[in-house]
This record gives C-alpha cells, sequence and structure tokens, in this order.
C-alpha cells in the first residue's frame, strides 16, 4: 500500500541533498581552471610548483570575488531607493573581465602562442590590482549600506517620536489672537499709539505662546528634531532654531548633544 509520508520524506531528502550539492558544487569549479594555470605557468612561465599553486589560487579567487562584487552592487542597484546612491556595478564587472583576460592568456593563449611567454608576467600586476578594487568597492558599499541603514533608522525615530506625542495626547493650541480687536483705534488712514501698542502686545503674546508650546513638546520629545519640532509649533524650522537658542540663553533648556534637555518650565 502507497504511503504518501514516505513519498513525502523521500522527496524532501532528496530536495535536501540537492541543495548542498548545489551550494557546494561552485566551491568545486574553480579547481579545473586552477589546474591548468598552475600547469601552464610551471611550464611556459618556469614557475616552482608551490608558486604556480598560489597563482592559480589567486587567480580563481579574485574571479569568485569579482563576480560576487559584481552580483552585490547591481542586487543593490535594483533594490534602492530613488533617493540611495548608485553603486558601480559596472566596475566590477569590468575586474571579473579582467580576471576572465588572465585566466585565458595563462592557459588556452600560451598554449597556441609559447611566445607570449615573455609578456605573460605583466598579467600579474593587473591581479593585484583587481584585487585592490575589489576591496575597496567592498569597502564603499559597506560604508554606502550603512549610511543609508543610518539614515533610514533616523526617519524611522522621528515618526516613532511623532506619533508617540500623539498617543500621549499632547497638542499644540496656537495662541488666537484678535488682530482686528487691537486695531479697534484706527482712524482712516492712520493708526492710533493704543492700536500699535495692542499689536505689539498680541505679537508678543503669540511668541510667548509658541515658546511655551516649543518646551512642552521638546519635555515629552527631547530627541525630536527642529524640523519635526517646527511642525508641532505650526513655526518654522529656522524659527525653532532661534527659539532653542534664547530659550537656551535664559536657561530654560539645553543642548547636550543627543536633544534638548529642559531645565525649568518657569
Amino acid at each position: 500500500m502507497h504511503n504518501p509520508s514516505k513519498s513525502s520524506g523521500a522527496a524532501n531528502g532528496e530536495m535536501f541533498l540537492v541543495k548542498i550539492v548545489a551550494r557546494l558544487t561552485p566551491w568545486f569549479a574553480p579547481f579545473p581552471s586552477a589546474y591548468f594555470v598552475a600547469r601552464s605557468s610551471m611550464e611556459h612561465l618556469q614557475i616552482p610548483l608551490a608558486v604556480a599553486i598560489i597563482i592559480a589560487a589567486i587567480v580563481e579567487f579574485l574571479g569568485l570575488t569579482s563576480v560576487h562584487t559584481w552580483l552585490w552592487l547591481s542586487d543593490w542597484n535594483n533594490r534602492k531607493r530613488k533617493i540611495d546612491p548608485t553603486a558601480p556595478a559596472g566596475y566590477a564587472l569590468a575586474l571579473g573581465l579582467v580576471y576572465l583576460t588572465a585566466t585565458i592568456g595563462l592557459t588556452i593563449l600560451l598554449e597556441v602562442f609559447p611566445a607570449l611567454s615573455t609578456y605573460a608576467p605583466a598579467l600579474f600586476p593587473a591581479l593585484a590590482l583587481v584585487g585592490a578594487f575589489n576591496l575597496a568597492l567592498i569597502s564603499q558599499q559597506e560604508n554606502r549600506e550603512v549610511l543609508v541603514r543610518q539614515e533610514r533608522e533616523e526617519r524611522r525615530a522621528e515618526r516613532s517620536g511623532w506619533r508617540s506625542s500623539e498617543r500621549t495626547g499632547w497638542r499644540s493650541e496656537p495662541v488666537q489672537v484678535n488682530v482686528q480687536e487691537a486695531l479697534t483705534d484706527w482712524t482712516g488712514a492712520e493708526r492710533t499709539e493704543t492700536g500699535l501698542n495692542d499689536v505689539n502686545q498680541a505679537r508678543k503674546s503669540s511668541r510667548a505662546g509658541a515658546l511655551n508650546d516649543l518646551v512642552a513638546f521638546y519635555t515629552q520629545n527631547p530627541g525630536a528634531s527642529y524640523s519635526l519640532a517646527g511642525q508641532a509649533v505650526k513655526r518654522s524650522k529656522a524659527w525653532v532654531s532661534d527659539a532653542v537658542a534664547e530659550l537656551e540663553q535664559v536657561g530654560r533648556l539645553r543642548r547636550n548633544g543627543h536633544g534638548i534637555e529642559i531645565i525649568s518650565e518657569n
């Protein structure tokens, strides 16, 4: 009688073996090419066996590294946002072509044209250059990913801080100023001195209210940016910057390198 569970187990076992073979085979693939590079180096360049093995290993490992770097950078360019920097995948592809040229030059060309053995050593500085470029491309890509990750985390922290302020129920209520009442002493084309005083007093009251709102916002969101604070108190980022400097001078808050620390709310 057919047992479905056994068939399923056999299929899973076969898939497991296929995955193992698929992972191991690429590491064995460079060995034939490395063998021919080493043999050709010994025969045509009169290089000792130990050095020939090192040359073959360098050539093949550089090939693997170049292909891996090219695929890595290409995948980055396909997945990145428009605002993220573009990776120079073309350089990595060019390095892979240099590797291919070196392999063909040290095997097929030397077999067909032995006289080229005089010029073959010129390939070795090129291989050293491929290695240096690969290191530079990998380092740059790692830095690129770190910077983008940090930028995303900062944006996420800002959004989290804004949502936190909304959950706590804090709202910035702008001071309502009735300018019409402040200008009740308007006489034709001229404002009276009383009207001007009322307007100035209203402006001072509005700024004082906005400053108090800013202190209240930073009390609950000490790590928020000036841009986010400006949105909360209905002011510009430049206004927030000036206001923070003003409040710092009068001793109501201070910047501690990690955000805003409120000293006194009075």
